[in-house]
């Protein structure tokens, strides 16, 4: 699932993305051939693309985007997701701290993976309905062939938790 092979197959949706990254580049040049860009913006979403692109198949990040307000969906619950993760918990220094939420991180942890939740959950039944016959096979399609062959193995849960692992 995670091999190298699996990673050599997935080699074109980064040059795809690369030359997706570089028409873009070339099509907000001025008329002179000249133009100021925040690279480190365009490599971001490239990033964060090539990675959707292999899990997901859908582009989240930039300006030519399928569905805006899913895209926004997922951008505010991944910068969500960063900020707290990066955000230090007093009750993962001091154990006697967990009962009481002082910062209401915990809270805010629970409802922000309930949301991850329900987002991969759309995207997972969204690829059930497409044909696994499609030219791209992405993550998804991949733990979903192996949820049909060991099921007890690869349950919604354990496909959400490989997901959110591999995302961005």
């Amino acid at each position: 699932m995670l091999s190298t092979t699996r990673l050599e197959k997935t080699s074109s949706i980064r040059g795809e993305e690369v030359k997706f990254l570089m028409n873009q580049l070339m099509k907000n040049c001025g008329s002179g051939g000249y133009s100021k860009v925040d690279l480190n913006s365009k490599f971001y979403e490239l990033s964060f693309n090539v990675m959707t692109m292999m899990m997901m198949g859908k582009r989240f990040y930039g300006e030519s985007v399928e569905d805006i307000e899913e895209a926004k969906i997922f951008q505010n619950l991944m910068r969500e997701h960063f900020e707290l993760v990066k955000k230090a918990d007093p009750a993962d220094l001091f154990p006697v701290l967990q009962c009481v939420d002082l910062f209401g991180t915990q809270k805010k942890i629970i409802a922000n993976a309930k949301n991850m939740d329900k987002f991969l959950q759309k995207l997972v039944d969204e690829h059930r309905r497409i044909s696994v016959s499609t030219k791209m096979k992405t993550l998804i399609h991949n733990l979903l062939s192996l949820q049909e062959t060991e099921p007890e193995f690869y349950t919604n849960e354990i496909i959400y938790g490989i997901i959110m692992v591999r995302s961005p």
